[in-house]
């Protein structure tokens, strides 16, 4: 199973209630995608910058599907370009986990996004182990857990997943654990600094936008 489709599956609880928003899940699964293709050797950041090291497509969808972006942005920073990845990331990722059986669509209502119960019980708790022994520090992380454990953090959903209780911590100090995981793998540790960072600018955009339309509703 990809990095991304784990990371979705972990966020989704029984019932197909994703744990946070869309546009948080789109993003790091986005960066999930960065984890995968770093792992293949498509891709690497160095200096803090994107370097391409075979745009030639793997014939895995969602893979190439990123690459395509990332390619031509090369040298950019992956904050740049991790947003134009997140588009309509979530979506083409439930498609993979309704396509393995691991979840089930149901429709939603009127002004109601779709559920995706979770079929794969089993798995998704075998994942959310293998990052529980990884943040209780009885397992060092791999390359799916850690990027599982960073990329959960990154989008702000590692309390609701786990328990920090269980672990004999304060949710403080889970994320704290939780970041720590990330940045002992550059790719992990990359996707989510380029996560919060694009996070922070669509705060702040949203902030200018509200600014200037409470202006503009003032002065008319």
């Amino acid at each position: 199973m990809l990095i991304c489709a784990e990371v979705l599956l972990v966020a989704t609880r029984a019932d197909g209630r994703p744990f946070t928003d869309k546009s948080r899940l789109d993003l790091a699964l986005a960066g999930a995608v960065l984890c995968e293709l770093a792992a293949c050797g498509r891709i690497a950041v160095k200096d803090g910058r994107l370097v391409v090291l075979d745009a030639r497509p793997g014939g895995d969808p969602l893979l190439d599907h990123a690459l395509a972006i990332f390619a031509p942005k090369a040298g950019k920073k992956p904050a740049r370009v991790l947003p134009a990845v997140a588009k309509g990331q979530t979506d083409r990722t439930y498609d993979r986990l309704v396509a393995d059986g691991a979840v089930r669509r149901e429709k939603g209502g009127f002004l109601q996004p779709p559920r995706h119960p979770v079929l794969d019980v089993a798995g998704r708790a075998r994942l959310v182990d293998a990052g529980g022994r990884v943040l209780a520090g009885t397992a060092q992380p791999d390359l799916h857990t850690g990027s599982l454990v960073a990329l959960l953090a990154a989008a702000d959903v590692i309390t609701r997943v786990y328990d920090s209780r269980q672990f004999g911590v304060s949710g403080r100090e889970l994320k704290k654990r939780a970041k720590a995981v990330g940045e002992r793998d550059w790719a992990a540790g990359a996707a989510a600094a380029a996560i919060r960072s694009a996070q922070e600018a669509a705060s702040a955009a949203m902030v200018a936008v509200t600014a200037a339309t409470t202006v503009t509703v003032i002065g008319s």
